[in-house]
């Protein structure tokens, strides 16, 4: 069974588990992966689950997790208008899991240039570009041990495609970065949600923001206004500590928690 890089973590479940409306059954996550929202079956034995997922591997495994998932798109559910109580989904945040397959992380010893100097044990700078006092130039910078050189290390980096192994489909939300193709196609999932959702029912969101060139970008607001804009109006909102993967050359840049809306839509 094919794992998934990005599969919301566990503290989550309590959290959607604590939200859900009284009553509710059928259940649907736009963005299904690996069919986690099955689950919530812990809390509530009756439940329902649905999903929708366009990469093969993961709609096997979230069926085989019980939760009904057609390979289709986000933007195309083949269910009827009004069909469930509750949605709950996680799409892809915008980042650097987006990445694709054949990318690399930089080494961490070399920071990428594939030589070091051996008397500093450190990446090379300015100091080796002229004669410097602790070390001889010629003989102290040496081939990077951890990389043979070649400026990255020994590992892909974990995102949707290197789990995978092969590129995404190219309606994927997950092969995006966040820009306006990825807020148009979420534009029209959210639409989409509207017309196979059953007002009086919960949306419950899960999202989380990340850090490009230094500065926050805003998705989980983004997808908020999006939401509001369809007429949901938002009711709840947590704050979830999950700090997620700190591995990658932008691992010191990470936003420690993740945000889980609920939105009600009364008609």
């Amino acid at each position: 069974m094919t794992a998934h890089p990005a599969a919301y973590t566990d503290a989550l479940l309590p959290v959607f588990a604590c939200l859900l409306p009284r009553g509710a059954r059928l259940i649907l996550d736009l963005f299904a992966g690996t069919g986690k929202v099955s689950r919530l079956r812990a809390w509530r034995p009756d439940l329902v689950t649905f999903g929708a997922e366009l990469e093969s591997e993961w709609c096997s495994a979230a069926n085989a997790a019980g939760c009904f998932t057609p390979r289709c798109s986000a933007v195309a559910l083949p269910y009827p208008d009004q069909a469930f109580d509750v949605i709950v989904t996680s799409p892809a945040y915008g980042n650097r899991m987006a990445d694709h397959h054949n990318a690399r992380e930089r080494c961490r010893l070399c920071g990428g240039r594939g030589r070091v100097c051996r008397a500093h044990g450190a990446v090379l700078d300015a100091v080796h570009l002229a004669a410097h006092p602790e070390c001889d130039n010629v003989h102290a910078v040496v081939v990077c041990v951890r990389c043979d050189g070649q400026g990255v290390n020994d590992g892909p980096r974990h995102t949707y495609t290197h789990v995978l192994g092969h590129d995404l489909h190219p309606q994927n939300s997950g092969a995006m970065q966040w820009g306006d193709a990825y807020r148009a196609l979420h534009l029209a999932a959210w639409a989409e949600a509207r017309r196979v959702f059953r007002p009086g029912g919960a949306l419950i969101l899960n999202c989380k923001d990340h850090i490009r060139a230094g500065v926050l970008q805003p998705v989980t607001n983004w997808h908020a206004v999006a939401l509001l804009g369809l007429g949901f109006a938002c009711v709840e909102r947590v704050r979830v500590v999950c700090p997620g993967q700190r591995h990658g050359a932008n691992g010191g840049a990470r936003v420690g928690w993740e945000s889980v809306l609920k939105f009600r839509l009364d008609r």
